[in-house]
C-alpha cells in the first residue's frame, strides 16, 4: 500500500473491518482521502458476525453521507422486507397481549454479513485481512522527512503500516483503546442476550404461531408476583422474533461503477456484477434475560 509522498496528503489506517470501519472507509474512498483497512481475521467469512440489525433515521442519513450512490443503492436492494408492527405475547400460551400496526420511524431491516459485503464493496486493495493489531507508536518524522508527525502500527504477523491519523474500529475489546485509554473498563450490566436464526420450514411454519411471523414479536415470561413480592427480585426473559425474507433474492445483476486510478487519472467504468449474495429467508430470535 504506498502511502503519502507530502505533509498535505493525509493517509488513514483503520484498525478493524467491522461495520464501523467499513463504512468509514467507504466515506474515505468517496472523499478521495487515501486510507488502509487492517482486520485481523484472515478472511470476510472467517466467521459468523450476527444476524438481523435494524438501522433507523440518523444511520439512513450517515450511510447516505458516507456511501456513493450506487453502493447505497446496493444496501437498498439487498435489505430484508420490513412490515411496520409490533406485537406482545405470553410465552407460556402464545396469546397476543397487544399488538399495533405501524412504526415511526421506519427502520431499515438488514442482514448483518450481507451488510458488511455491501461495505467491502470496490475496497479490495484497501482492505487488509490477517494482520492482527497489537500497538502503535507517536513519532516525529514524516514521510517527506520534513517535521510531520506519523502514527506507525504494528501487526502481529511481523508487519507495520503508518498513517497521519489511526482509528480504532477494533469492536468492544478494542485493542487501540486499551493502549490510547488503558484505565477504561468496560461495566458488566449482568444483562444476557443469546441470539440466532431459524430457517422457515414447513415445520417451523406448523408448529410457530402464524401472528408471530408477521411482523417483529416479543414474548415475555416474567416472575410471578408473590414470588416478587417474597424475593424482591424481578426475572424477566424476553424471546424477540423478527422475520427476515428478503424481496429481491434473485433479481438481476445490480449496474455498479468501477473507479480506476491510473497515471493519467481516475476512470470510471461501468461494470454489471452480481447482487451481493442473500442468505436463505429465517427468522431471528433474541432471547434477553438478567
Amino acid at each position: 500500500m504506498p502511502v503519502p509522498t507530502s505533509k498535505s496528503e493525509p493517509h488513514v489506517l483503520i484498525i478493524g473491518a467491522g461495520l464501523a470501519g467499513l463504512a468509514l472507509a467507504q466515506g474515505l474512498q468517496k472523499n478521495g482521502i487515501s486510507f488502509a483497512v487492517y482486520e485481523r481475521d484472515s478472511g470476510a467469512s472467517f466467521r459468523p458476525q450476527g444476524y438481523r440489525i435494524k438501522t433507523f433515521e440518523q444511520t439512513d442519513v450517515d450511510l447516505r453521507y458516507l456511501l456513493r450512490p450506487h453502493i447505497m443503492q446496493e444496501f437498498l436492494d439487498t435489505c430484508a422486507e420490513t412490515v411496520m408492527g409490533e406485537s406482545t405475547c405470553n410465552a407460556i400460551n402464545g396469546i397476543v397481549q397487544a399488538s399495533r400496526r405501524g412504526w415511526r420511524p421506519r427502520p431499515w431491516t438488514v442482514d448483518r454479513e450481507v451488510l458488511r459485503n455491501v461495505l467491502l464493496l470496490e475496497l479490495d486493495e484497501k482492505v487488509h485481512f490477517g494482520c492482527e493489531f497489537t500497538h502503535y507508536e507517536i513519532s516525529s518524522s514524516s514521510f517527506d522527512n520534513k517535521g510531520g508527525d506519523s502514527v506507525p502500527a504494528y501487526f502481529a504477523n511481523g508487519s507495520t503500516a503508518s498513517g497521519t491519523l489511526l482509528i480504532g474500529a477494533d469492536g468492544t475489546h478494542s485493542h487501540v483503546r486499551r493502549q490510547h485509554i488503558h484505565f477504561h473498563r468496560a461495566i458488566d450490566t449482568q444483562g444476557v442476550c443469546v441470539y440466532g436464526k431459524t430457517p422457515f420450514s414447513t415445520q417451523l411454519m406448523q408448529k410457530f404461531p402464524a401472528h408471530a411471523l408477521r411482523w417483529i414479536t416479543t414474548f415475555r415470561d416474567e416472575t410471578p408476583l408473590l414470588s416478587h413480592i417474597m424475593t424482591g427480585q424481578t426475572d424477566v426473559v424476553t424471546l424477540i422474533v423478527d422475520p427476515m425474507r428478503f424481496p429481491n433474492r434473485g433479481a438481476p445483476t445490480s449496474n455498479l461503477v468501477t473507479t480506476n486510478s491510473t497515471a493519467n487519472g481516475t476512470n470510471h467504468m461501468e461494470a454489471k456484477r452480481p447482487r451481493t449474495p442473500l442468505p436463505d429467508d429465517y427468522v431471528y430470535w433474541a432471547l434477553l434475560l438478567r
